[in-house]
């Protein structure tokens, strides 16, 4: 186990406590960021829910927010689910009122997403809830480990990307 200390000069020093066997190593990383990810995920719900929104949905009107006129089938790769769960998601959303589907000019078969006014309003609300409890979450760590933390996590990415292609 690793713990960190902060000093009265407001430096941080790293000091182990308790390594782990080798061996044990991979399933102690995989745990804590289940355990993380479970927890940061968790209060994201329940800080979205004051705004009547999933993190699902939240997520599809951020991606939306930001390249209206997707496609569904583009969407759905964006935020790395399937067609049938985002088609899903956007018929409720639709139904609130936070979306419509237009036809796609180039593809009949296909629709392209855009935000209503409605949903517009409600995203620009939500982001600052979402911005803040990841703020709160990473502002014990200098900007420097933040840097770190996020190399190490984008190659760890890579490195399950490289297995899904070669799998």
């Amino acid at each position: 186990m690793h713990r960190t200390e902060r000093h009265t000069s407001g430096k941080l020093a790293n000091r182990l406590t308790v390594m782990y066997p080798p061996d044990e190593l991979p399933r102690q990383l995989w745990l804590q960021m289940m355990r993380t990810f479970s927890r940061m995920h968790r209060r994201i719900e329940i800080a979205l829910d004051l705004h009547g929104l999933t993190l699902a949905q939240f997520d599809v009107l951020v991606a939306l927010r930001g390249a209206e006129g997707l496609r569904q089938q583009d969407l759905a790769r964006h935020l790395l689910v399937t067609k049938g769960n985002v088609c899903l998601v956007l018929d409720r959303m639709q139904a609130n009122g936070w979306v419509e589907r237009r036809p796609d000019p180039d593809d009949g078969r296909a629709h392209r997403l855009y935000l209503t006014p409605q949903g517009k309003a409600l995203v620009t609300k939500a982001i600052p809830t979402q911005r803040a409890l990841v703020q709160q979450a990473t502002e014990q760590f200098l900007p420097l480990e933040q840097q770190l933390l996020l190399r190490l996590l984008e190659r760890f990415e890579a490195g399950l990307i490289g297995e899904e292609a070669s799998g």
